[in-house]
């Protein structure tokens, strides 16, 4: 482990934000009125100081201020992001890099073929410099950030056009998993566990505590993982792995943003975690 190559969380939130676009919550009307973003949209970032260079798992309409922390911590220009999918929380901020705003040049954005044939037709909307390059990357593939950190794509079930991604991160026997968007885990659960068992941390999908939530919305048309059902499911996992595990990806919905509620109590109790902006993960 070296404090020269870390990951740092820098939102946790599903795509619409917290406070939410367009919510009536008393308190999160509150937050509106004091210009507060109280959760940034799921994001982590990537650094190694020894090669000055950093990045972003997705570009989040957050992007200014997570850029922002990431810059301050890492003290280089954003290197490259890495796309999970191509929903509008996760690609979105790309218009912030554009001649309107950063004018940011000489990065590269990592995804599938078909993914990167979306966000081509995203960014021709906007004017970006030309010396922004497409690095096509394949499910199951390692390939290199910098020459210390690797990454690994492995494709996940969820309802996104093109492909959804989780990456593996790592540099040595130190490796993050990063999955915010998927699918119900019965459909991916033997890798789950496999990189469960490899990783130091897996940060993943919670956007919801259980299918209550929505009364506005069909919930078996935004397919992810229960966190209710997945205590139960995982709860045969040892102390050790369960501790490793951290949800993200957190609706405004779910009582888990609240860390005085029974829910979160339960969770604490079984020995999982949530996320927190800004922590920081060595590798």
């Amino acid at each position: 482990m070296s404090k020269d190559f870390f990951g740092i969380v820098l939102g946790i939130v599903q795509d619409g934000g917290y406070p939410h676009v367009g919510s009536l919550n008393v308190k999160q009307q509150e937050y509106f009125q004091n210009a507060i973003i109280k959760e940034k949209i799921t994001c982590l970032g990537i650094v190694d100081r020894i090669e000055k260079k950093s990045f972003l798992i997705d570009a989040t309409p957050h992007l200014p201020y997570q850029l922002d922390k990431l810059s301050e911590l890492s003290k280089n220009p954003l290197s490259g992001i890495l796309i999970t999918h191509t929903h509008w929380g996760h690609i979105g901020g790309l218009g912030w890099l554009s001649k309107e705003g950063l004018n940011h040049q000489n990065f590269k954005i990592f995804s599938s073929c078909d993914n990167i044939s979306i966000i081509k037709k995203y960014c021709d909307i906007f004017e970006f410099n030309t010396n922004i390059f497409f690095e096509k990357i394949k499910e199951g593939n390692l390939f290199y950030l910098t020459r210390n950190i690797t990454a690994k794509a492995v494709k996940v079930p969820h309802r996104a056009k093109g492909d959804t991604f989780g990456y593996v991160i790592a540099t040595g026997d130190r490796k993050i998993g990063y999955f915010p968007d998927c699918d119900s885990l019965q459909k991916w659960k033997g890798d789950f566990l496999k990189i469960l068992h490899e990783v130091d941390v897996f940060y993943l999908d919670g956007t919801f505590w259980n299918r209550k939530e929505l009364d506005s919305r069909n919930i078996n048309s935004v397919p992810h993982p229960f966190v209710e059902n997945l205590i139960e499911d995982l709860k045969d996992l040892s102390v050790e792995m369960k501790r490793k595990l951290k949800f993200i990806h957190l609706n405004q919905t779910n009582p888990l943003l609240d860390k005085s509620s029974s829910e979160f109590k339960k969770l604490r109790e079984n020995h999982f975690g949530v996320a927190e902006d800004g922590e920081l993960t060595f590798l």
